[in-house]
This record gives structure tokens, sequence and C-alpha cells, in this order.
């Protein structure tokens, strides 16, 4: 077994894989985040291990398909307080996945019976639930939303597929000097030493943006399309709201969902948040810009 180090959201995971699992050339989305060593002083969030799953007795909790193509399963171990065993399953395949998840989402055991290009699928969705739930106890929570850096700081766009997120996020990274995109889908965010950082993620939807960056979050920006430009001030419970509904999470896992709301509920005391009506337009982005206050780099 090879030991590779895991770094996201400034938590640190060790996953253990067989030998001739290549995560660099299959998993390229990781390059930035793995090392060979856990750094003097850290400790890990958790522990992944590539390994045969026994048969246990288990109880469905919640079940749900995305893109049409791949379903997630999440069960819990009859008899167990706190285990969980989750089941990864393209919906045109028979074989599944698994991982067993022990010791509050610190432990996990995934089952990889054959290593070939749908393996390495799985086990990018499966280390996503890894982080998802391992980081909710430090937190930590990941939502879906484009996120652009400008400087040491960023904002956050959010809002369903199709409103406009990346179109604005490419209107600032056209007409913003100095603007990056740090990630286009699921970036996370951590209360660290009294401020909200948000930070690139190994996932980041159809757009390649894979950093392991962070910024000091500025602004919320719930989008909305519309005939004028507006940037309309929201308040914190109506922002939880709509926060809530772009977290990443299974509501029927009650001790993490706990985990994520309370997180939510400090995030929305201390980043502002906005309603931006708007067009796919320059004028658009140069009014998100004003509203974010961000600080002006020289």
């Amino acid at each position: 077994m090879q030991n590779i180090f895991l770094n996201i959201a400034g938590h640190w995971g060790l996953l253990e894989i067989p030998e001739i699992v290549c995560l660099y050339t299959y998993l390229p989305n990781f390059r930035s985040f793995q090392f060979n060593a856990l750094p003097v002083g850290e400790e890990l969030l958790f522990r992944v291990k590539c390994e045969k799953n026994p048969n246990l007795l288990i109880k469905e909790i919640a079940s749900f398909t995305f893109e049409q193509q791949r379903r997630i399963t999440i069960h819990h171990i009859v008899n167990s307080l706190d285990d969980f065993y989750v089941t990864f399953q393209f919906v045109n395949q028979e074989r599944q996945y698994t991982m067993w998840v022990r010791d509050d989402w610190q432990t996990f055991s995934v089952d990889i019976p054959v290593w070939d290009e749908y393996a390495y699928i799985a086990l990018n969705e499966l280390l996503m639930i890894v982080f998802i739930y391992s980081s909710a106890k430090r937190d930590t929570i990941f939502i879906h939303s484009s996120a652009i850096k400008y400087g040491n700081e960023a904002v956050s766009f959010i809002g369903h597929s199709g409103v406009g997120k990346s179109t604005h996020s490419r209107l600032w990274l056209t007409y913003i000097e100095s603007s990056e995109l740090l990630n286009d889908d699921q970036p996370a965010l951590r209360i660290h030493k009294g401020k909200v950082m948000i930070y690139g993620t190994p996932w980041s939807g159809k757009t390649p943006c894979y950093k392991n960056e962070s910024a000091v979050l500025k602004a919320f920006f719930f989008m909305q399309q519309a005939l004028d430009n507006k940037a309309i001030p929201m308040e914190p419970m109506q922002a939880f709201q709509q926060l809530l509904a772009s977290c990443s999470m299974i509501q029927d896992e009650r001790v993490s969902f706990n985990r994520i709301i309370n997180t939510l509920s400090k995030v929305v005391a201390l980043v502002p948040s906005f309603t931006l009506q708007n067009r796919p337009e320059e004028a658009a982005a140069l009014l998100s810009f004003r509203t974010s206050l961000l600080t002006p780099l020289k």
C-alpha cells in the first residue's frame, strides 16, 4: 500500500491505496492537494483505506441519483450508533463501490473491486463525501457556488443551475483586472480565526479549476436574472435559508446536518449577503465588485 496525504481547506487526511493505483495520473484534480508526508504539528482529520469491506447488516436512510448516471445511497449499520455504509453505483452497471464509515466520520474503508476508469470516478465521489462529513466537525462546509478570488479576498456567486453563476464569474475575469477563478462548483467555507475563509477544492464541476488556495470571503451574491442590475442587501436569516439549500450534504444524517447548520449560522453573521438581480453584462460585474467592498489592489 502507498500513503498519500491530502490537504483540503486546511484539513489533512490520509489515503491508503494499492501501489498499482496512480492517483496523480487518473485523478489530476487532486494534484495540488496531495503530499508525501504530514507536516510537523499537523493532525489527521480522517483516514481512508482501500480494502475489502465485510458483509454488514444495513438499513437505507437516504439515496439520490445525480446526472442521471450515478447513485449514492447512505445506510445506517444496524446496532451501531454512529457507523454508516455508503454505496456508489453507476445506474447502468451492477458493480457497487462501498465505503464503511466509522468513528464519527473519521475512519473509512473503501472497497474498490476492480481498478478501472469507473473506479477512479467512484473514488473521486466517495472522497468528496469523506471531506464533506469529516470536516463538518471543524466549522467547514461545502457549497454549490462559483467563487472568484481578488488578491487575498473573494466573493461567492450562488444560485440554481443555469441562473448564471459561472457566467457572472467569467464577466469578472473579463472586466475586473487581477480577478481569478478559485472554484466553479464546490468551494469549501471554513471559519478560521474569526474569519470566513473560502477554499478551492478538487471538485469544480465542468470547469477544470483545482486550486489549493484560499481567501477571506467578503460577500455572497444570490443570483437572479433580471432586466436591470441591482444588489439588494439580505437579512441573515434569509441568507441562511438560501445557503442551506446550496450546501452539499444529506439532511437525513442528522448529526452532520446539525453541525452544518451551526456553522452556517456563524457564517451568515460574519459575511454580508446580497440578492444580485442582473443581466449578463459588464455593468453587472462592476456592480457586484463595488458592492463587495473588496480591498483595492495596488
